[in-house]
């Protein structure tokens, strides 16, 4: 119930910076390296980006095993209000699956409440 509750969560948070968010564009400026639980080498890229208020930095919090490119540009979301907030925009086909996964388990939820208080009350 928790994950249900944290996914829920995030798919919210998504969908407020995505519908609300500012758009720009980053630049992968380095990577950080790390190890996953298998002991595989994991890379994480590290984006600067130009909001309203200034440059900012951030890691972009999706290591994977291939290495980024350094100088690639990246689309990056961020509320305009907390630049801290930002990521880099997933691809739409993504984004789509998480609004579709978040609003399955919305309904999943709905059901079974139902369910459970017609049981009960009978």
């Amino acid at each position: 119930m928790m994950f249900l509750l944290q996914a829920l969560n995030r798919a919210r948070y998504l969908y407020s910076i995505h519908s609300n968010g500012e758009r720009c564009e980053g630049v992968i400026i380095a990577m950080v390296e790390s190890e996953n639980q298998d002991n595989d080498l994991m890379y994480d890229p590290v984006i600067e980006f130009q909001a309203h208020n200034g440059r900012h930095i951030f890691p972009a919090d999706r290591p994977g095993i291939s290495k980024p490119e350094i100088g690639k540009i990246v689309n990056v979301r961020y509320l305009k209000d907390d630049p801290t907030t930002a990521m880099v925009e997933p691809g739409d086909k993504l984004a789509r699956l998480i609004m579709l996964s978040a609003v399955f388990c919305v309904v999943f939820l709905v059901i079974n409440w139902m369910w459970i208080t017609s049981v009960l009350n009978n």
